[in-house]
């Protein structure tokens, strides 16, 4: 009997995990879980390099909101002492990927 395990990739080297989301007893199931999150590491993604090029994170005051009123509707912006900082700030530090694999199992 054969089941497919979806496997979640992160990191390198020392630092690289191989974690097992799910397994399921049809391909066509696991394809469907798999296209979800490589959907949702697409968005993370876009949400990354938004943050990262954000006019107004660290900026002296939160009046440079003005200047970019609908630069980004996730912002959840505040005054500290050092400067304008976000608290839906987001780093991207690198693709995960995602492989399904095809597992004979003894019943």
């Amino acid at each position: 009997m054969k089941i497919y395990q979806l496997h979640h990739y992160h990191g390198s080297y020392e630092d690289f995990h191989d974690m097992i989301i799910g397994s399921y007893l049809k391909k066509d199931r696991a394809e469907e879980e798999k296209a979800k999150l490589d959907d949702k590491e697409k968005k993370l993604e876009e949400q990354g390099n938004k943050c990262a090029e954000c006019p107004i994170l660290y900026s002296d005051s939160l009046d440079v909101v003005d200047k970019y009123p609908n630069y980004c509707s996730e912002a959840k912006l505040e005054e500290s002492e050092y400067g304008v900082e976000c608290d839906n700030y987001y780093i991207y530090w690198g693709e995960d990927s995602f492989e399904i694999k095809e597992v004979e199992v003894e019943e």
